[in-house]
């Protein structure tokens, strides 16, 4: 009896070790440590590696994307958005598709990530922005601001894009 006992104690204290140990290291290098700031397109990617595989599964609009690769003046394109956020987990991989197809040199991306805030913090501004929600698409013609896509597009990512630009200026 005081044999079964030991066993089964030993037992449950070895499989306790086993469950509280640390992640393996392949796990761990899933993700990368998340940057906060302005950071790059690798950043944003090493930060949420399963956003690729969204983008790719995204079909947009062909006419929207032939829409905006003719675009033939600078569009600069501010993004605020949080990797622990749904909203920028939907719709980030949606741009980065739109952006890859339109192939357009004349759009600039900039890239701000955004930590998530304490319930009841309220956010100071990021970049000189205060935001109203995450993610945040700041669209600039010609370096004047002429639309913001806030959380979700109205239509669609590449629709709203459309939108903002062709109320704007006619793409030649």
């Amino acid at each position: 009896m005081k044999i079964t006992i030991a066993f089964v104690c030993f037992i449950v204290i070895g499989f306790s070790i086993l469950i509280c140990q640390e992640r393996t290291p392949v796990e761990n290098e899933k993700k990368a440590e998340i940057k906060y700031g302005k950071v790059t397109l690798a950043e944003v990617m090493a930060g949420s590696p399963d956003w690729r595989d969204k983008a790719n599964e995204y079909m947009p609009q062909p006419s929207a994307i032939e829409f905006l690769a003719r675009v033939a003046f600078p569009v600069k394109i501010e993004i605020y958005f949080g990797h622990w956020c749904s909203d920028s987990v939907n719709n980030i991989p949606k741009f980065l598709k739109i952006m890859e197809l339109a192939a357009n040199p004349a759009f600039e991306t900039e890239f701000w990530s955004v930590e998530k805030m304490k319930q009841g913090e309220k956010r100071g501004p990021v970049n000189d922005r205060q935001l109203k929600a995450i993610p945040t698409f700041v669209v600039f013609l010609d370096g004047e601001e002429a639309g913001e896509i806030i959380e979700n597009p109205i239509a669609s990512m590449e629709e709203d894009l459309v939108t903002i630009i062709n109320n704007t200026i006619e793409p030649k």
